[in-house]
């Protein structure tokens, strides 16, 4: 059978090669496929449960060794525990790089001591624990002690709480002054955790959903800004337009991912909140570029879904999200009543 392709569309010919009114054509809309196909691309990136357990079971193990060399303030963080999982595996938006999982923070409370009082004696302390029990740091600083356990890497950061203003308390880690010496920074893993949450509470799996896909986008195509830049970004997004996107129905994958960029062009350069509040983060203009193409593939790939190129949209999702995003069967559109 004669074919030919028409507006990113495959359509068939008619029989014997005789041309009908082109009002019966039917253009078979992929979107759905395209849909389906995010699903599984979500199934494969995500953690799983097992992998949530296999998280939480190696910490308490390597926490459980660390308190026998290190002093740890048990009335803190982690439920009396001294220690917290936090980054993306805590807040619950990590995503696999090649089916491996991504380092572990871990937050461990020190207790007051001689090795609290300067950011770089507590990194030295913690890679002193580390080394006492036979394990070997690859990296010390600027904010964490990292190494491998069990097959699974570690990044430990030693945490204090601060007294501001002579009342409040706060969490502080090691971190690099502008003069790139060591010091104590302020931090709240508890307080981004709560506001994901929050945000959940608000508006389902989508703001999750929406930043595993955009992780995967930074990771695969190098994007120049962080996976928590991305986090407080996605925030602001659904705090700002979560209503308007609901209401225009606009709530698949794929339009979601397309209406974030569209507002992150709009909304950065600029300055936005952090969770816990008194600090905010400054996202410059480096995505920018990115964003835009991203952007634009986007669209050309809504477009190819809704007129029956399942691959053609698909190529593009892949170009955009890795290997990972399956590539769907291309669509043979055909004449009613053949």
């Amino acid at each position: 059978m004669e074919r030919e392709r028409n507006a990113g569309a495959l359509v068939a010919m008619p029989p014997e090669g005789r041309r009908r009114d082109p009002s019966l054509l039917v253009i078979h809309d992929t979107s759905a496929e395209t849909t389906q196909a995010f699903v599984s691309f979500l199934a494969a990136i995500l953690p799983k449960p097992e992998d949530q357990i296999r998280v939480r079971d190696g910490a308490a193990q390597l926490v459980r060794r660390l308190a026998g060399v290190l002093t740890l303030d048990s009335g803190r963080v982690g439920s009396g525990s001294g220690f917290f999982v936090g980054g993306a595996l805590g807040r619950r938006t990590a995503i696999l790089t090649r089916g491996a999982l991504p380092t572990i923070d871990l937050f461990l409370a020190l207790a007051p001591g001689a090795h609290t009082t300067r950011a770089a004696d507590a990194l030295e302390a913690t890679a002193m624990a580390a080394r006492a029990l036979g394990l070997d740091p690859r990296a010390v600083g600027p904010r964490a002690v990292t190494l491998r356990e069990d097959g699974l890497s570690f990044a430990l950061i030693p945490a204090i709480h601060q007294i501001v203003g002579g009342e409040e308390e706060r969490m502080a880690i090691p971190g690099r002054s502008a003069l790139g010496t060591f010091r104590w920074i302020p931090c709240d893993p508890l307080a981004e955790a709560a506001a994901l949450r929050v945000l959940g509470m608000a508006n389902g799996e989508r703001p999750r959903m929406l930043l595993a896909i955009l992780k995967a986008w930074r990771s695969h195509t190098r994007v120049p800004l962080s996976g928590y830049a991305l986090e407080v970004l996605v925030q602001a997004f659904f705090q700002e337009r979560a209503g308007a996107v609901a209401q225009g129905g606009r709530a698949t994958p794929q339009d979601l991912f397309e209406s974030f960029m569209a507002w992150g062009r709009n909304a950065t350069p600029g300055t936005f909140p952090l969770p816990g509040g008194g600090r905010r983060l400054s996202v410059g203009e480096a995505w920018r570029g990115p964003a835009t193409s991203a952007y634009w593939r986007a669209i050309r790939a809504r477009h190819l879904s809704a007129m029956g190129d399942a691959r053609g949209a698909g190529g593009v999702w892949r170009e955009l999200l890795g290997d990972a995003f399956p590539q769907p069967m291309g669509t043979l559109d055909v004449f009613p009543g053949r």
